[in-house]
């Protein structure tokens, strides 16, 4: 196959959003949607997990004054440097989400956006005050987990199974995941600009003459020059802006 569309990254960015008048960077606050009872047993389970004791009466406190009893010491020194980037990295209504697994701007970037998900992300979100539970890291990957998101769609068959899968092997499950919805946006846009290579073409061949066996116009393809555009592009510019 070859590559037909534009080269430059910024350009590839800019029809990507034409084409699909998204620019995908809703607030990962829209996939907090636990109820306060599952939110709870996530606590209670999570620490029993630590063997840490929760305080008394902890399901009316803020998760801030117990979060040492959920995550390591780690996570929470993590968490100190995302308070330093709030106010330069958050929204304007105060939206700002971190992974406390992994060390900021070098792991992955807290933002605006759910940072992106490896297999042992801890996403703590500063709006609500609290991490995301297991069922709402699924739905970050477009899993339709709860039926605020899932509108006239049913609930995923995944979640007759997913009671019976523990904390760890759900995280990693959901970990190093893209959003079925963007995935689905992009392979549809990748293969609107892609043709097929003429059978006799040698196989490594670095260029195309569509005037030579076929009369296209004799418009001259570079596959090498647009393929490394594309590839650039997909590693370093969209991951972020296209994953939500």
């Amino acid at each position: 196959m070859v590559w037909t569309g534009p080269q430059d990254p910024a350009a590839i960015q800019a029809e990507f959003e034409s084409l699909f008048k998204r620019t995908c960077e809703l607030s990962g606050d829209v996939f907090f949607l636990a109820e306060q009872e599952e939110v709870h047993q996530w606590v209670w389970e999570r620490a029993a997990m630590r063997k840490c004791a929760l305080p008394s009466g902890f399901e009316s406190m803020p998760m801030r004054d117990y979060v040492h009893c959920l995550v390591p010491r780690g996570h929470l020194e993590r968490m100190q440097l995302c308070d330093l980037l709030r106010d330069a990295e958050g929204g304007l209504a105060g939206e700002f989400l971190c992974d406390t697994g992994q060390t900021p701007n070098v792991g992955s970037s807290p933002g605006v956006t759910v940072p992106s998900l490896n297999t042992h992300s801890e996403v703590w979100s500063y709006k609500p005050a609290r991490f995301a539970v297991k069922n709402e890291c699924v739905a970050m990957q477009g899993v339709d987990a709860y039926k605020t998101i899932s509108g006239r769609r049913p609930l995923s068959p995944l979640l007759r199974c997913w009671p019976k899968i523990d904390e760890s092997d759900a995280r990693l499950l959901a970990g190093n995941g893209l959003h079925v919805a963007v995935l689905a946006a992009w392979f549809a846009y990748v293969m609107g600009n892609a043709r097929r290579l003429p059978k006799e073409s040698p196989t490594n061949m670095l260029s195309l003459r569509s005037g030579e066996g076929e009369d296209d116009g004799g418009d001259e393809v570079d596959v090498e020059r647009r393929c490394s555009a594309a590839v650039s592009w997909a590693l370093r510019g969209p991951r972020a802006q296209l994953r939500r």
